[in-house]
Parts: structure tokens; sequence; C-alpha cells
């Protein structure tokens, strides 16, 4: 999890440590707003859709239908496929957030 998000993107003290001076250029290590919404959301599923069934679908081996398939509403199947192929067309580090968020 990425508690300090927010307080990254606020300018805090956090923010200034995570930009280094490489050729030039600042590379900024931040997620930006829409990253940390998607993060949030993604979550927020996972807390209430995943979590809560979570050993029970370790004891059976059977999947949880009724969560899969409001996945895609929420842009967490076909992560980094591009849109005009059906798939959710994410960056990157969008992917990587719900990768880390569903576990």
């Amino acid at each position: 999890m990425r508690e300090h998000a927010g307080s990254c993107a606020q300018g805090s003290l956090w923010r200034s440590t995570v930009q280094w001076f490489l050729e030039g250029a600042i590379v900024d290590f931040c997620l930006t707003q829409e990253q940390q919404m998607f993060q949030s959301v993604v979550r927020n599923f996972c807390q209430h859709e995943l979590a809560p069934y979570a050993a029970e679908v370790d004891k059976t081996g059977e999947l949880r239908w009724e969560a899969i398939r409001k996945m895609p509403a929420l842009g967490l199947t076909g992560l980094t496929v591009a849109e005009e192929y059906g798939g959710a067309g994410l960056d990157t580090i969008s992917a990587a957030l719900a990768i880390e968020e569903i576990g």
C-alpha cells in the first residue's frame, strides 16, 4: 500500500525526497491524481468484494464469479490492453497498482 501518495501530491518533504536529478531532468515518483483515484477504487473493491471471501475461496478453490463480473467495469481486466481491443488501456503504473491491491 502506498499511504504516502497523498502527501506526495501535496508537495511535502516526501515529494522532495523522491525527486532525483538525472541528466538535468527531474524524475517525479509521485502518483498522478488519476492513479491515486484508481488505486482508491481498486482498494475499496478488494476490501468489500475480495477480502471478506478470501478464506472461503482458498478453502474451496472456487472463483467468486459475482466479484469477477464486476471487474471489467472497474478496468480490472485486460489492464494494459488498448481500449479499442476491449481492454482497460491503463498505463503500466496503474496496472501495477491494481495488481498490488488485488495481491
